[in-house]
């Protein structure tokens, strides 16, 4: 097991908002107010956070367009969108349990 690996997994998906973000972006591009919108609860400050890093990782593209006011549109790259496949891919695994809390369980296993 290549522990590093998975802490840096971890540490890319353990932070709220990254996964949502993905998400939304593989549906299409968008614009950061429309990413905002999309996501009741997310600030300006950490979405710019998240999107900085999902473009350092190689996961989002960011494009500037030469418009007044400038309008900047965000799309995952081809490495994106297969991180985002692999990520839906897991939905399959896991299942919602029926108990006090928000949580999930893996599925068929108990």
């Amino acid at each position: 097991m290549d522990a590093d690996l998975w802490h840096g997994l971890h540490d890319l998906l353990g932070r709220k908002w990254t996964a949502h973000i993905l998400l939304t972006l593989a549906e299409d591009p968008r614009g950061f107010n429309d990413l905002e919108r999309a996501h009741d609860g997310l600030t300006p400050k950490v979405l710019s956070a998240r999107l900085d890093d999902l473009r350092c990782r190689g996961f989002v593209a960011r494009e500037v367009h030469a418009t007044t006011p400038p309008r900047t549109t965000y799309r995952l790259t081809a490495d994106g969108h297969a991180f985002v496949t692999r990520l839906r891919a897991l939905e399959d695994g896991v299942e919602r349990c029926e108990c006090d809390q928000p949580c999930v369980t893996v599925a068929a296993c108990c």
